[in-house]
């Protein structure tokens, strides 16, 4: 089985709720598919709620097992940034770089879904 990469631009926020948890706000998903060694970069296990599509499933873990990772948007631009520059041409890179530049400043975290 192959592993693919869906990522999740989010941003933190608290719930008005009295237990204060931290629920992720999705502000965009782009479907990345198969990079070698990109999961990598995702090493903490996320502290947010990540809810699918339907607003009422709570997503803990990916369609392969594995907890939801995040990584700060910071070191992904520096990962696509470096791929780019060294590897072969993937044309998804280029849209996804350019949004998450675009988004660098607007304290937001990146989520990583395998599939």
């Amino acid at each position: 089985m192959s592993y693919e990469s869906r990522i999740y631009v989010v941003r933190k926020t608290k719930a008005p709720t009295f237990d204060g948890s931290v629920y992720a706000e999705k502000i965009a998903m782009f479907e990345l598919r198969k990079m070698v060694g990109f999961v990598n970069i995702f090493k903490q296990e996320t502290d947010c709620h990540f809810f699918s599509d339907d607003g009422d499933t709570e997503i803990i873990h990916d369609s392969c097992g594995y907890r939801i990772k995040e990584a700060p948007i910071k070191d992904v631009i520096k990962y696509l940034e470096n791929f780019s520059a060294n590897e072969e041409y993937y044309w998804r890179i280029r849209p996804l770089l350019q949004m998450l530049i675009a988004l660098e400043n607007c304290n937001v975290t990146i989520l990583h879904y395998g599939h």
